[in-house]
């Protein structure tokens, strides 16, 4: 009876390993992949004329996140990139939206005049997919 149970703690000891390795290795690979993926958004997002060019592209920022459950050594591992302080720009420039006079209408009486979208987003979460697909599969 006491031999089962000393290999059963082995066992249990040789898990609980196991499972800790193999979540900080998914934990590292998702902090490379995330920053990779801000920095690409930094690349393809579009930038402005002026003085305030490039503002909207540098504010990408990664926030790097995770819970453990109790009595559970794996938990949630999650990284989120977002932009920090234009934000509300995100959405506009990912679709486009109508433009406005100075007035509150569309440019033109009885025309709704639309700014280009500048789909940047959906493509850097592509990218940020696919390479981390491909770095577990590698590191795993």
């Amino acid at each position: 009876m006491r031999m089962s149970k000393s290999v059963q703690e082995q066992l249990d000891t040789i898990l609980t390993d196991y499972l800790n390795k193999e979540t900080a290795t998914i934990a590292s690979v998702f902090n490379v992949v995330g920053a990779e993926t801000r920095e690409k958004l930094k690349e393809i997002s579009p930038r402005g004329k002026g003085s305030r060019s490039g503002e909207y592209a540098q504010s990408w920022t990664l926030k790097k996140t995770g819970k453990r459950a109790k009595g559970n050594t794996f938990g949630r591992i999650r990284c989120t990139v977002y932009n920090k302080d234009h934000y509300r720009l995100t959405h506009l420039l990912e679709h486009g939206h109508i433009v406005r006079n100075q007035y509150g209408a569309p440019k033109r009486e009885g025309a709704q005049h639309r700014a280009q979208a500048k789909p940047h987003i959906k493509q850097a979460e592509t990218y940020g997919n696919q390479r981390l697909l491909e770095e577990l599969e590698r590191n795993l």
